[in-house]
């Protein structure tokens, strides 16, 4: 697996992995062994009863949209894994390592002097989806989902020994089968947790 080395300042080495990409493994759609009717009806009643948000829906184009939002991104998306060295005179040296999709906190010393900078690093996700529901035959429907995500990153640094206030906002875009990657390197990738969710939602 490559690791990509990102540009820091001072006393502060950034090591990130990227996440190993298979395209096409993550399961899209299933066959259920009962009629376009029967699946439908009972799709939708289980699927109002979930915590996801049904913002269309559309039994003539057999397509239901639906989205949610997730404080902890690590659950649905994995994007690498980033490993932090920061040195400091009277700390030494400490290696913080976070999953790139999910929240941290860590500090920076900056090399050849006594000043600490804290890191605080949020982020969160929204999904959003279509669902396909169509015939296949009188007594076998299709059922399909693929997804959309954004990654939302929001970092604040500020100063511990010296004052420094720092705060930025960006977002990774990716999809179902289809990666996203931010100006600065860091990689997206969908676990497939949303779309299995979704095929699952009846069971017969």
């Amino acid at each position: 697996m490559a690791t990509i080395v990102l540009s820091a300042c001072a006393g502060t080495t950034v090591n990130y992995t990227p996440p190993n990409v298979s395209k096409g493994n993550i399961e899209t759609e299933r066959t259920i062994d009962a009629d376009f009717e029967t699946v439908w009806d009972q799709y939708v009643k289980e699927l109002s009863k979930s915590f996801f948000v049904i913002n269309n829906i559309s039994k003539e184009s057999r397509i239901i949209n639906v989205s949610f939002s997730a404080n902890d991104p690590t659950k649905y998306a994995n994007c690498g894994t980033t490993t932090v060295s920061s040195k400091h005179p009277a700390r030494g040296t400490q290696t913080f390592t976070y999953l790139a999709a999910g929240s941290s906190s860590h500090w920076i010393g900056i090399d050849g002097t006594n000043h600490i900078v804290d890191r605080v690093r949020q982020t969160d996700l929204e999904g959003r989806a279509n669902i396909y529901i169509a015939p296949i035959n009188s007594s076998k429907t299709l059922l399909r989902a693929n997804a959309r995500y954004v990654l939302g990153i929001h970092v604040k640094m500020s100063g511990v020994t010296a004052y420094h206030q720092e705060t930025t906002n960006s977002s990774i875009s990716f999809a179902t089968q289809e990666t996203g990657t931010s100006p600065d390197g860091i990689t997206c990738v969908s676990k497939g947790v949303f779309e299995n969710d979704l095929l699952n939602i009846v069971n017969f």
